[in-house]
């Protein structure tokens, strides 16, 4: 507390001398007055910051730093990276398969693939679904798929859709 009031204090008389050493400009006045704005923050901020009481004075539970929440962005920070680590992850997969069935004329409508994220940083897919809108593109969807299943490995999961258009 008192190391507190010292300080205040020692701003007041910092302040007053340098008030007392301002030239006799036009300016003066906005210079006092920019100075005692600086006062004025400076207690402000005191008795925010410190979430000082005016009533019943400053007590040593006003300072206590228990109170300050603490917020942790590491898990945070790890998942992100992880979700954009995905998107490209996905989105590379995507291209990859689109690539690989257009050199056998074979254009899918749409490619979803699901990718996992191990805990050991190890990428993998889990399943791959290839989309058609045309019920006369059954072979041309199980062509796809053999192709696609070839490319990805066995143990992913690939599954063909056919979407009818509504009218």
């Amino acid at each position: 507390m008192r190391e507190i009031i010292f300080s205040v204090c020692m701003t007041a008389i910092a302040l007053s001398l340098f008030k007392m050493l301002l030239p006799e400009t036009a300016l003066k006045k906005q210079m006092a007055f920019l100075i005692s704005c600086f006062f004025l923050s400076a207690l402000l901020s005191f008795f925010t910051y410190y979430r000082a009481d005016l009533a019943k004075g400053l007590s040593p539970e006003a300072f206590a730093l228990e109170e300050i929440a603490f917020r942790d962005f590491e898990q945070e920070l790890f998942n992100a990276q992880s979700r954009a680590i995905e998107r490209e992850a996905v989105r590379a997969a995507e291209f990859a398969i689109a690539a690989k069935l257009a050199q056998a004329d074979i254009f899918a409508q749409n490619i979803f693939v699901s990718i996992n994220i191990s805990d050991e940083h190890s990428i993998s897919i889990s399943e791959v679904r290839l989309v058609f809108h045309n019920l006369d593109e059954l072979e041309t969807l199980a062509q796809a798929m053999q192709i696609t299943q070839k490319e990805v490995g066995e143990r992913v999961l690939v599954t063909g859709v056919i979407m009818e258009e509504s009218l």
